[in-house]
């Protein structure tokens, strides 16, 4: 198997067969360069990883749909708290659609946080209708439901990958790199580096290599490409 972007014809000239007798007289002349194919374990690994992807991709959004209806409301949390999602601020939201007195609120409120209690109550006043209250708390629901999923795709992750802890330590002495971020990129790449040869070559299929966008001494703006996943 391999990839034929490299290697594509001049545009304007492409057709199916073209194609085909291009790539018959490249692998003729040994130009192409296998693509890589990571063994079966790897590709059912990957399937629950890039489910887990969506789920949080989903989970993200409703936050930020949650953060919305708050501020339709005239609830101003997520402006005095650094995570509108932390364990302080989520039992303060819960105290507001339960119905619960300010004072009774502010309450739940972690002495850690470094807004004060006057500036809490300022933010927590605003003009909840039931309709606000109603999305409010199935959002919140689903927030929960989606962060359970989650967790269970990273306990199954983690699970298959038990075998492979001593790559799994290698790539969390990267800087930002946690024990879920490098079971991601463990699924991706493989735990065998021999298939890329060289560091290079790495970057270059994960798409990160900085490209040449210079021209008679312009530099030019470039994005990184979309890698091979």
């Amino acid at each position: 198997m391999v990839n034929a972007r490299p290697v594509k014809p001049v545009p304007g000239h492409k057709t199916d067969i073209g194609d085909a007798q291009w790539l018959a007289t490249l692998a003729r002349a040994g130009l192409l360069r296998g693509s890589f194919v990571p063994p079966a374990k790897l590709r059912e690994l990957r399937l629950i990883a890039r489910q887990r992807q969506k789920l949080v991709g989903l989970l993200s959004s409703e936050k930020n749909r949650l953060h919305k209806v708050l501020t339709d409301a005239g609830v101003r949390l997520g402006v005095v708290v650094s995570d509108l999602h932390g364990q302080s601020a989520r039992a303060m939201i819960k105290g507001i659609l339960k119905g619960q007195a300010p004072h009774e609120v502010l309450a739940l409120a972690s002495r850690r946080l470094k807004a004060g209690r006057e500036e809490l109550h300022d933010a927590l006043q605003g003009d909840l209708t039931a309709s606000h209250v109603f999305v409010l708390d199935e959002l919140l629901r689903h927030i929960e439901e989606l962060e359970a999923r989650i967790a269970r795709f990273d306990a199954r992750l983690l699970d298959e990958l038990a075998s492979e802890h001593n790559a799994l330590a290698l790539l969390q002495t990267v800087p930002g790199v946690d024990t879920i971020g490098a079971a991601m990129l463990l699924v991706e790449i493989g735990s065998d580096m021999s298939v890329f040869g060289r560091p290079d070559r790495l970057a270059s299929w994960v798409g990160i290599c900085p490209g040449n966008n210079e021209s008679a001494g312009k530099r030019k703006s470039g994005r990184v490409r979309k890698g091979n996943p």
